[in-house]
């Protein structure tokens, strides 16, 4: 694969890594418990306040939740900076907003509540289940975020760089 593929395939799959992460913890299979967990920050939690110790933060899933969003990260800065070389500063800066709501702030609202009505509706009992419903909804974001960016290629007008 050239460096160009990998970039471009990169470029589009590293931002969902957190939400990859999510789905895998969301399952329950044992392998992937404590990948991204949830978490409470023991220093938010006063004496009055009774929390189960599972759900307070450790260093696990500190560092764990750091290196998939240093991952997330990566890979919408090299979104950026791929379509920064090649089409523009401003087609960059507009491609950049459009993978951070598709890899970030839609997932954040929305993902956990699919996932949910998926679970439901289709009477998903398993981890695979749940696995393969939330990697088939984020391969759906993959392909809008795809299609979208060939879209501002396309599209929207680079005048001023």
């Amino acid at each position: 694969m050239k460096n160009d593929k990998l970039i471009e395939v990169l470029s589009f799959t590293l931002p969902f890594a957190n939400e990859m992460a999510n789905v895998l913890t969301t399952s329950k299979h044992p392998w992937f418990k404590s990948l991204y967990k949830p978490c409470i920050e023991p220093f938010l939690i006063d004496d009055t306040i009774k929390i189960k110790k599972e759900n307070l933060c450790n260093r696990k899933y500190i560092f764990n939740k750091m290196i998939v969003d240093l991952i997330a990260l990566l890979g919408i800065n090299m979104l950026i900076a791929k379509n920064a070389i090649k089409y523009g500063f401003s087609k960059a800066v507009v491609a950049g907003f459009m993978i951070i709501f598709l890899s970030f702030i839609f997932p954040n609202m929305f993902l956990h509540k699919i996932l949910h009505f998926l679970e439901k509706r289709f009477k998903i009992k398993s981890s695979y289940g749940i696995m393969f419903a939330g990697f088939i909804v984020i391969g759906i974001l993959v392909f809008i975020a795809y299609i979208l960016e060939n879209m501002i290629q396309k599209y929207f007008s680079d005048k001023h760089d």
